[in-house]
């Protein structure tokens, strides 16, 4: 089996319930993970919560049978996947999963992203 290349399924699983279908999870298929960024965990740690929670969406393809990450910027360049309050962040799931879902058929590759030291999965052109 290649895993230097994966196809997407156009499939999208919320990471908080992957647990519940994990036997249902195919190579090419994305789980989104919502993440916190500096400005949510300041204010959780805070309990400020009137400022909200703000944070964004972490993508992981699956590649036999193993979660590994994905360049997300590949498919949201104008920051789709990022949110700046809890009441945002199913309408950021919404928007994630929409992309994901269209870019069915596409291809992944493994390489290391422009400024990233980490290998993911990006488009392949």
């Amino acid at each position: 089996m290649d895993t230097e290349r994966v196809v997407l399924t156009g499939n999208v699983y919320d990471g908080f319930d992957v647990g519940y279908v994990a036997d249902e999870l195919r190579d090419g298929d994305v789980v989104l993970d919502g993440m916190l960024d500096a400005n949510g965990r300041g204010n959780m740690m805070g309990r400020h919560t009137n400022y909200g929670y703000s944070g964004y969406y972490r993508a992981c393809v699956i590649v036999a049978g193993k979660k590994k990450f994905m360049n997300l910027f590949d498919f949201c360049p104008n920051g789709e996947n990022r949110y700046d309050a809890q009441g945002e962040k199913e309408d950021a799931y919404d928007a994630v999963e929409e992309i994901i879902s269209d870019s069915a058929g596409k291809e992944l590759l493994l390489t290391v992203p422009e400024g990233r030291k980490q290998r993911r999965y990006c488009l392949s052109n």
